[in-house]
């Protein structure tokens, strides 16, 4: 397999991350560095494997198939990261709406897992991660009235996808989720 031109290792990210980076279906053999880059930033974000080399080297021919080789063993221990399986917003608004997010996520990812919530009146809320199983977490906050709530979720250093979360609390049965990225 030829990995110099960032295509192989693209379309290997998008199989382990189960999807997660489809922009590597339309990567362009002459734009080597570039999807180097685009992929070693994906293999990183996405799947928690650091990089030990930089694009430009990756896409040289020269570089030693054994520091090749080594990278992609990485491989081998990549982590997925957590993905939002349902949000729970309340019908009914009334002081202490709980408002909760349930994450799939590794096994072992509550030591990696951490979340904000802030209102844009009244600054930080308390957060509860709470695990459901040993594959499910659930992040749960109160919103205590009327107000912007924004929750940001963090895997590692990463916000995962979707996140930071928007929930605009009006009076009074006006609930909606906005998703920002």
């Amino acid at each position: 397999t030829d990995w110099t031109d960032g295509r192989a290792l693209g379309l290997l990210i998008n199989s382990v991350s189960k999807g997660e980076f489809p922009e590597s279906n339309e990567m362009a053999p002459e734009m080597a560095i570039a999807n180097c880059q685009k992929s070693l930033n994906a293999a990183e974000e996405l799947l928690g494997v650091n990089r030990i080399t930089e694009p430009e080297e990756f896409a040289n021919p020269a570089l030693s198939e054994l520091v090749r080789m080594t990278y992609l063993a990485r491989f081998k221990h990549a982590r997925l990261p957590p993905r939002v399986t349902e949000i729970c917003i309340p019908k009914n608004i009334g002081k202490g709406e709980v408002i909760w997010i349930d994450l799939e996520c590794p096994a072992d990812c509550h030591d990696a897992l951490e979340a904000t919530a802030k209102g844009s009146l009244h600054g930080r809320l308390a957060i509860e991660i709470v695990p459901l199983t040993h594959t499910k977490r659930r992040i749960k906050f109160i919103a205590k009235q009327a107000d912007t709530y924004t929750l940001v979720v963090y895997y590692g250093e990463h916000c995962i996808k979707g996140s930071p979360f928007t929930f605009n609390l009006s009076p009074p049965n006006a609930f909606a989720v906005a998703h920002t990225s």
